[in-house]
């Protein structure tokens, strides 16, 4: 997408940002070097946001289909901590960039999360 977008205009990524982490940054440093304003909804659900869940679990990556069977309570506060830190990496490498971040829990609906912020930055821009 970054080489086929010729013009200035506005980016909006709407991603978890479960990838390369150096790959995406690049990429945004690509866009913003090319003077396109970027808006960056991390998306996320309350169960990736806090781990909180008892007993033994397995886990299934949906995406490579690895199974891990763990017991969250041993490893809840690492998790926690390490998602914290995930977020947190983010919304200040966006900031350095000047890149608007917005972390959408998944039990807001998409839709009223967008609207909500059009509706401010809107309201903003007067």
């Amino acid at each position: 997408m970054a080489e086929v977008t010729k013009r200035r205009g506005l980016i909006i990524l709407i991603s978890d940002l479960f990838d390369e982490k150096e790959e995406v940054i690049k990429t945004l440093r690509y866009f913003r070097g090319k003077k396109h304003e970027v808006i960056l909804f991390h998306l996320l659900d309350a169960q990736e946001i806090e781990l909180a869940f008892s007993g033994s679990i397995l886990f299934e990556d949906s995406e490579t289909g690895e199974k891990l069977l763990t017991q969250p309570e041993t490893i809840s506060a690492r998790y926690n901590q390490l998602i914290r830190e995930f977020t947190r990496d983010y919304k200040n490498e966006c900031l350095n960039l000047n890149i608007d971040y917005h972390l959408i829990n998944t039990s807001t609906p998409l839709d009223k999360a967008l609207s909500s912020y059009f509706t401010k930055r809107k309201a903003i821009l007067r």
